[in-house]
């Protein structure tokens, strides 16, 4: 199933790729972090919603840059869950009263930066490209 739900993070659904990120992070296979990850470039709101939360379900300290990247996004949606993703990547971490900018998320990564490679937005590889997305449509007259 672990293999179904890797190829299905790379459909051209968006749903579909968000539901697979999101059982993969529940399923707390960490071998599918870098794939996991590549859903917070995605194009559709959704898959970057379950790949923020991906983040905090695994734990993933090294995503800190890459949701960073996400706490501007226009869609508030995709900025409150990057911020409670990254709320419940640090925990106890954070002191009082917590990060909230940007500007306040980076010096706090500065700060505490784990090691190994940190994931940054701007390198991620997106899931599937947006021109092959799948669109619904609806016949209205029926």
């Amino acid at each position: 199933s672990i293999e179904l739900l890797q190829g299905a993070t790379q459909q051209n659904y968006g749903e579909v790729r968000a539901i697979a990120i999101e059982l993969l992070a529940r399923m707390r296979h960490r071998e599918s972090i870098p794939l996991l990850t590549r859903g917070l470039a995605d194009f559709d709101q959704t898959v970057q919603i379950s790949a923020a939360y991906a983040m905090a379900e695994l734990g993933v300290r090294n995503a800190t840059p890459a949701l960073i990247g996400m706490l501007a996004n226009p869609d508030r949606r995709v900025s409150n869950a990057t911020r409670e993703s990254l709320a419940a990547i640090w925990g106890e971490a954070l002191g009082d009263p917590p990060p909230n900018t940007v500007t306040e998320w980076e010096a706090f990564w500065s700060a505490q930066a784990p090691e190994g490679t940190p994931i940054v937005l701007a390198d991620l590889e997106v899931l599937s490209p947006k021109e092959d997305e799948m669109v619904e449509t609806f016949d209205h007259n029926n």
